[in-house]
């Protein structure tokens, strides 16, 4: 049995041949749409955290260079650290044409002219409007003593009456013209990079951003405003890579509540798009497909296959009813594994129990300690937790709710339910346990507690 689920690691030539996710059909839409387009697009794909994007992204980056493109990955994540998102981006460029100088034929394009351009509207552009970090983002523009007067401005920061700050806003009028000619220049010698790898290749050269919703709030924003202004020329296409949601919430941060971010950041994005939810939306199916995928990479010992079939059932159907993401059933199955690792007996598993009480841990910790104190009635779990009463069909949900009733109702709520109720029968099942009703849940719970299981992240 693996009870970690390792970070999953790409292969170098890894695409969508074994697509479990159904995903494979949207990334050969995208390269064919990119591969039409002759105009400088910034596509957005928006999913939420642990939907897959980076791994979706870096197949599909495989899947480009199968098809004769030519790309770079940036984690903006890794990269905020340098507080200026002009210099990660076009560090970026320099090292992927550096890369590609065996490439690109001689004298198409000059790689030390893009140095040069990339030294020049570095010095120009700053980013005090944003914040007022003095450190490398300033290029050497100011020097020591100035960054010990501004320390010492304190209040009078604010109130722009310093001879420093007079005299930095001249100085940002005088050369206001010559960082627009920086600009000009940097985005025409950019222009070049894309012309020579689209006759050399005949295809656009495609930027992937990913992680932009994990970072500084201000490096994110910075970097998108970059791009669109300062990186968008024809024959190269960007793709951010965000939880679209997290990064309004950034934009929020920065500009304040009353901003509407989402038509913000519309400014910035030409055409955005999220991952599918499997072939023809069919969600059932898709969780279907990755819970039997994840419970095969854990190899958990569940009895026989009648036991197997019920396990992977009930969290297909948890899964489709509480929309989990990828990393939410991951992180239930690794629980399950470590229960399962922990008892002698797979039979002792209560699996319906089990699943719902370890996804109160990953999705509801209140209720979860509630459940745990016994602070929270059968009511209030059925409410707080969003589950059905009625039930249709063989609908595995019915189960849980069964064995909460069984281990949460009073002895009179219990005894009003007849000695002919599926509860009252499914008692029986206690015997081998030596337990009282109530006292399945903290049993149970206890087994989960024993251990807090890291989880990687996308």
């Amino acid at each position: 049995m693996i009870i970690l689920k390792s970070k999953y690691e790409i292969q170098p030539d890894e695409t969508f041949e074994n697509d479990i996710l159904g995903r494979g059909s949207l990334g050969h839409s995208l390269i064919n749409l990119i591969s039409k387009c002759e105009d400088p697009l910034v596509f957005a794909l928006n999913s939420g955290w642990g939907e897959g994007k980076t791994t979706f992204v870096l197949k599909w980056r495989n899947l480009l260079k199968q098809k004769g493109f030519e790309s770079t990955y940036f984690n903006a994540f890794d990269n905020d650290l340098v507080d200026d998102a002009f210099i990660g981006v076009s560090s970026q460029i320099i090292t992927t044409v550096e890369e590609l100088s065996n490439k690109i034929p001689s004298g198409a394009f000059n790689p030390d002219k893009l140095k040069i351009a990339t030294a020049k509207i570095g010095g120009q552009l700053l980013s005090w409007s944003v914040k007022l970090g003095i450190k490398a983002a300033t290029l050497g523009l100011i020097n020591s003593s100035d960054i010990e007067e501004i320390k010492e401005l304190k209040n009078d920061i604010t109130k722009g009456t310093t001879t420093l700050f007079t005299r930095f806003a001249e100085d940002r009028i005088n050369s206001h013209k010559a960082s627009i000619n920086a600009v000009a220049d940097y985005k025409a010698i950019l222009a070049d990079l894309g012309e020579s790898v689209k006759k050399t290749t005949g295809k656009p050269f495609v930027f992937i951003v990913d992680e932009l919703d994990r970072c500084k709030p201000t490096f994110a924003i910075e970097l998108i405003e970059n791009i669109k202004h300062l990186f968008a020329v024809p024959n190269i296409t960007f793709l951010l890579v965000m939880n679209k949601q997290q990064l309004e919430e950034s934009i929020k941060s920065v500009y304040g509540s009353g901003i509407d971010s989402n038509t913000y950041l519309q400014k910035f994005i030409d055409i955005e798009f999220s991952l599918p939810k499997g072939s023809n939306d069919n969600d059932s199916e898709f969780y279907r497909r990755f819970t039997l995928h994840v419970f095969e990479k854990h190899n958990i010992n569940v009895g026989n296959g009648n036991e197997k079939d019920f396990l992977l059932k009930l969290i297909t159907r948890i899964s489709l009813h509480y929309k989990l993401s990828l990393r939410d059933i991951e992180k239930l199955f690794t629980y399950i594994a470590v229960y399962y690792g922990s008892i002698s007996n797979p039979r002792h598993a209560f699996p319906p129990l089990v699943s719902f009480i370890a996804l109160l841990k990953i999705k509801y910790p209140i209720l979860f300690s509630g459940l745990m104190n016994k602070s929270i009635t059968f009511s209030q779990i059925m409410q707080d937790a969003h589950l059905p009463i009625n039930f249709e069909g063989d609908d595995h949900l019915q189960y849980i709710v069964k064995w909460l009733r069984i281990s949460m109702l009073s002895d009179t709520e219990f005894k009003a339910l007849g000695n002919e109720s599926v509860e009252h029968k499914s008692l029986s099942q206690l015997y081998d346990f030596d337990l009282h009703r109530d006292e399945i849940i903290p049993y149970l719970g206890n087994y989960l507690n024993l251990f807090q299981i890291p989880i990687f992240s996308e």
